[in-house]
């Protein structure tokens, strides 16, 4: 998606009574999304990014999924899964692609990238 695709359907997306409400909000909802798209191989606290976004966890959450169509923990499972296709284009043995995205066992990893692509990781190799 574009940013200016991004931000209007995010902005139009928002529907509080005050535009300048839904303005702010789009703001701290799209400070939260950018620093997921950047760490999201790192520990990601949910609740410190609704802290710093000045919503609660749960309002947070809801908040993003409405803004972004997605919950901010399936963006980081995307952004991951991403990833470890392009590590598994590189031929990197699935094991290692499992762990380095934050999975503990492959059998969970190939369920989770068989879920989201439709087929096994396996098929990559």
């Amino acid at each position: 998606m574009t940013d200016q695709t991004t931000i209007y359907r995010g902005l139009s997306n928002l529907k509080f009574k005050k535009n300048s409400t839904n303005h702010i909000t789009f703001l701290k909802l799209e400070e939260c999304r950018e620093y997921i798209l950047e760490n999201y191989l790192q520990s990601i606290d949910i609740e410190k990014l609704a802290i710093l976004s000045g919503m609660s966890k749960y309002h947070f959450i809801r908040t993003f999924k409405t803004t972004y169509n997605i919950t901010p923990y399936q963006l980081i499972i995307q952004e991951r899964l991403h990833f470890a296709k392009d590590l598994l284009l590189k031929k990197t043995p699935i094991i290692h692609v499992a762990q380095t995205i934050g999975f503990s066992d492959i059998a969970s990893f190939s369920k989770a990238y068989k879920n989201y692509f439709g087929y096994s990781p396996s098929k990559e190799n």
